[in-house]
């Protein structure tokens, strides 16, 4: 299952910030090296955006809480500083933020990328005699069973739809599943 991980704060409304990470250790890593007043100056808005939370900017800390807890998220912990015991020293978290995270699909198994032409843009590509190259051509891509994705091919007359390789975990940041 793939998680996404979101840092946020209520800096005058809810900041929140998508991290690039798989992992919570990814995801403290991430927002160590995070520019939290560059994400506040920019007001950024991951999770709401994501998440489709309506109305966020006018929520306090804790309706927003309850917003992305309604949206399915999960708060992971805190993200004040964290004091290293055997050193004594602080790390450089910065206060005020938590971190929290929602949990995405799983990859089906025995998955494929399936590349797939749109009804409406197959007739001009017939009579310019090429299919052109993804994603310039309009082509669509997603995940799909072996098995779906085999009867789907199968299916097309224009022969273009095909399976383009097998799908990673990592390729549910980039494709839906279909």
């Amino acid at each position: 299952m793939t998680i996404t991980y979101y840092a946020v704060c209520n800096a005058g409304g809810p900041i929140s910030v998508k991290l690039d990470a798989g992992t919570k250790e990814e995801a403290l890593a991430a927002f160590a090296a995070l520019d939290v007043r560059a994400a506040i100056d920019a007001a950024k808005t991951d999770a709401e955006d994501d998440l489709d939370i309506d109305g966020a900017q006018d929520m306090n800390e804790s309706d927003f809480s309850a917003a992305l807890e309604a949206a399915g998220a999960e708060h992971v912990c805190g993200l004040e500083p964290v004091v290293n015991a055997h050193a004594g020293t602080v790390s450089d978290l910065k206060d005020g933020w938590a971190l929290w995270s929602v949990p995405g699909p799983e990859l089906p198994a025995d998955a494929v990328i399936v590349e797939t032409m749109p009804a409406h843009l197959r007739s001009s590509h017939r009579a310019a005699g090429n299919w052109g190259q993804y994603p310039h051509n309009g082509a669509e891509r997603k995940i799909m069973s072996r098995y779906e994705a085999g009867e789907l091919v199968a299916a097309d007359g224009d022969e273009y739809d095909h399976i383009v390789r097998d799908a990673k975990a990592t390729d549910l940041r980039d494709y839906e599943i279909g």
